[in-house]
């Protein structure tokens, strides 16, 4: 939620520093393939692109829809 808060006013620096401390802290305890891990990538993949980094949001966008396709599977 601070991320978020920080993102909406502005802040993206402080913002991307959290929403990358979210990401890699919900790798680690909960696995890459959890949902709030994805779920983080995703708003730090946001977060890139308000920051001006949008290579990076690519990479991690597509990252996150290829993960999320391996776990589904090929059928969704």
């Amino acid at each position: 939620a601070l991320a978020s808060a920080q993102q909406a006013s502005g802040a993206v620096d402080g913002a991307l520093t959290l929403f990358e401390a979210a990401m890699n802290e919900y790798g680690r305890v909960l696995g890459p393939d959890h949902p709030w891990t994805l779920i983080a990538r995703v708003n730090h993949a946001s977060a890139c692109i308000a920051g001006g980094d949008t290579p990076r949001a690519i990479s991690l966008y597509v990252s996150v829809i290829a993960d999320h396709q391996r776990i589904l599977g090929p059928d969704h």
